[in-house]
């Protein structure tokens, strides 16, 4: 993404799209309640990317500063959701693994 990220909201971008991207592999037979969540989750990904690309676009074309960016940055209304969502998927993700790991054993 855009500059200097202190604030790891650019990781986040990515751990999200990562963490989709595992879960559906690991949910293969994605019932209709899965697909109806998913939806849901890209619609708060996409709402989320969208101001965040906007506000980097006014950084870029110096309508903002670097740190008038920043604060908007962290002001972003989904940014809570991306969060919850990102530590919902690695928790589940991680049990996955282990109820997979104690079916080897």
């Amino acid at each position: 993404m855009f500059g200097p990220d202190e604030d790891n909201l650019n990781q986040s971008i990515l751990k999200f799209a990562d963490l989709i991207t595992e879960e559906a592999v690991q949910n293969q037979g994605m019932g209709f309640e899965y697909m109806t969540d998913l939806q849901d989750q890209f619609i708060i990904y996409r709402d989320f990317l969208n101001y965040y690309l906007k506000i980097e676009w006014k950084r870029a074309n110096l309508s903002l500063t670097d740190e008038e960016a920043k604060q908007k940055q962290l002001d972003n209304p989904k940014k809570k959701e991306l969060e919850d969502l990102i530590a919902e998927k690695e928790t589940r993700l991680n049990e996955n693994k282990m109820k997979q790991l104690e079916t080897l054993k």
